[in-house]
């Protein structure tokens, strides 16, 4: 590596984000959605928040992620089928959608 450059592994920044999410009350998206390999055209979107944070802004946060991979992917409709919070080891909220063309 040359002076005077930074390298952060990915698991680094996920470490970084996640701290930022629980100070700072905000919320972000965690990696990219995750593909079941049983059930065609679902997916998990892993949303991450902080004390401040509310379940309002973290469903716009989720709902934001949705309607931009629905857009790039070429679905037409989606509907949410589980949602689920996790607070260990860091906090969000998973949410399962399943996509249609």
């Amino acid at each position: 590596m040359k002076q005077g450059t930074c390298a952060i592994s990915l698991w680094g920044t996920a470490f970084l984000l996640s701290l930022l999410v629980l100070i700072g009350g905000c919320v972000a998206t965690m990696g990219v959605p995750v593909a079941d390999p049983a059930v065609p055209d679902l997916y998990t979107f892993k949303i991450g928040y902080g004390r401040g944070a509310t379940w309002e802004q973290a469903d716009a946060a989720a709902k934001k992620a949705i309607e931009k991979f629905k857009l790039e992917h070429g679905y037409k409709t989606y509907q949410i089928v589980n949602k689920k919070q996790t607070v260990f080891p860091v906090w969000y909220i998973s949410y399962v959608v399943q996509f249609s063309r």
